[in-house]
């Protein structure tokens, strides 16, 4: 009998399952800080590629320059025109209360490149000071007319566009009746309306003309000369005499209309041909360079040089001579003592009520010409050497100039 060995049942066969890997969770996260370093990586790439573009500093502060140059609004060709403009409040968008006392819109004169921009003042007698910052520090608005039966007065500030604004300061004075006083300051800004721009009919003699020839050369057309008894407007004037002796003798004349605007202000070029005429200075063979050359009309471009050459007027540190800035008393009176080499005592203090509002490097040139009987006080005690020089002032001091000079003294 065959006894068959009994076999254990076969198991169903079990499906090898594989262990899981320990690698696995390992191998996903290296390949998440992969993906990580990857994205890392481009992301300083294309940083690294923005740093490359972007201008350094300098290049950067070039490009802002040159795309606000862009955006300014230059002068336009030479001209009268009218042009709209605002008076606000230092810092914002908001109209000033400054706004109620001008006469809109204002006049801009374009000659020779230059541009002067005048505007109407209401309240012109209690408007004590309007000054107006064009590029060199706040300083008296020339007077450019006055209307005494409006109460009204012109007074003008030299522009190099039509766009932006001017940082500007008012004085107002006003006693409106017997028991109300307005008696305020502000600090405004003038802002010009480019958009508003209109061309005007010119005004024969305006103030940015210079030297009463309207623009033009003072030997040629449009210089009306002869006695003052020819101008209108200085009949009965404190300077009639002088101004007729001064526009006898070839120093000063007159303007195309006939007038001579003896309250205007005298301007840097003009000032230097009637200062170069009274002292003979003759023009130098080497010329001084000027930032603003172009700025200067040919017909005062050999004044100014030989001015400069004999060292009675100057240009500014940034390298211009700005010849349509009004001259203020004070800068008169140091190159009136320069002019005749006075002798001018350092620390020499002038005799007047206001001698502390008197720049330190002026006032002992003010003593001097004070000394010497050259110039006087405005309103009685008062010299005032923030205001501008008149053409009047101007002539008559030239005038004075011209006959020490030839007494040698």
């Amino acid at each position: 009998m065959r006894i068959r060995s009994k076999r254990p049942a076969r198991q169903p066969k079990r499906q090898k399952r594989s262990a899981p890997r320990r690698s696995e969770g390992r191998a996903m996260t290296m390949s998440r800080i992969s993906r990580s370093v990857r994205n890392a990586s481009l992301l300083l790439l294309a940083a690294a590629l923005l740093l490359a573009a972007a201008p350094s500093p300098a290049a950067a502060a070039g490009l802002a320059a040159a795309a606000s140059a862009e955006a300014a609004a230059p002068l336009p060709a030479d001209g009268d025109y009218a042009l709209d403009f605002r008076m606000l409040r230092f810092g914002t968008d908001q109209d000033s209360v400054m706004q109620q006392y001008v006469v809109t819109p204002g006049r801009l004169l374009v000659r020779g490149g230059a541009g002067m921009f005048e505007l109407t003042l209401k309240q012109g007698r209690e408007i004590k000071s309007f000054q107006v910052d064009s590029g060199s520090g706040l300083a008296e608005a020339a007077a450019a007319g006055e209307d005494k039966a409006a109460n009204t007065r012109v007074v003008s500030f030299p522009v190099d566009r039509i766009d932006g604004r001017w940082k500007a300061w008012v004085k107002i004075y006003w006693q409106v009746n017997p028991t109300f006083l307005y008696d305020h300051e502000y600090d405004v800004e003038l802002e010009l309306d480019p958009a508003s721009l209109k061309p005007l009919a010119p005004t024969a003699g305006s103030s940015a003309a210079q030297a009463g020839t309207g623009g033009t050369d003072p030997a040629g057309a449009g210089a009306a000369s002869g006695s003052a008894a020819a101008f209108a407007d200085l009949n009965g004037h404190w300077a009639e005499a002088a101004v007729a002796q001064a526009v006898k003798l070839g120093l000063a004349s007159g303007y195309a209309d006939g007038t001579f605007r003896p309250n205007e202000a005298v301007r840097r070029g003009e000032f230097a041909v009637l200062l170069s005429r009274a002292a003979g200075y003759a023009a130098p063979a080497t010329k001084a360079r000027f930032a603003d050359e172009a700025s200067i009309p040919s017909w005062m471009a050999s004044s100014v040089q030989a001015a400069v050459a004999a060292k009675a007027l100057g240009g500014y540190a940034d390298g211009s001579f700005r010849p349509n800035r009004p001259i203020t008393r004070a800068e008169l009176a140091v190159v009136l003592a320069r002019a005749l080499s006075l002798k001018v005592e350092p620390g020499d203090k002038p005799v007047f009520s206001d001698a502390d509002t008197i720049p330190a490097w002026a006032q002992p040139s003010v003593a001097a010409v004070r000394r010497e009987g050259l110039m006087n006080g405005r309103d009685g005690s008062r010299f005032v050497p923030s205001a501008t020089a008149t053409r009047a002032e101007a002539a008559t001091l030239m005038l004075g100039l011209k006959s020490r000079l030839q007494r040698g003294s």
